[in-house]
């Protein structure tokens, strides 16, 4: 059994799990699936960003960790989605995220 991980969710109102520690206690053979998303004061984004989860550090740890993929993007459904979802992969880039074929 593999988890479904999404740092975002820890920082949900009246959790207090530091999504790095979080994630630096996992083994990348015991994640499934990391989902990209951002919360915002307290608000989902429309894009993954700068926010709750500093995405930066937590891409070094799923690289150190050894975890190869597969992602997926939740962003909201808007007009503007495929607007939303190329700044997500280039502000993902920008931190050092590389996609994978996976």
């Amino acid at each position: 059994m593999k988890l479904c991980y999404d740092p975002v969710n820890l920082r949900l109102p009246g959790e207090e799990i530091d999504p790095l520690s979080a994630t630096a206690s996992l083994s990348g053979d015991e994640i499934s699936m990391v989902h990209f998303k951002q919360r915002v004061d307290g608000r989902i984004a429309t894009a993954v960003c700068d926010g709750d989860v500093d995405w930066e550090s937590q891409v070094g740890i799923l690289c150190r960790i050894g975890y190869r993929g597969p992602y997926l993007f939740e962003v909201a459904s808007h007009k503007k989605l495929w607007e939303y979802l190329a700044g997500s992969r280039e502000y993902l880039r920008r931190r050092g995220f590389h996609e994978t074929d996976e």
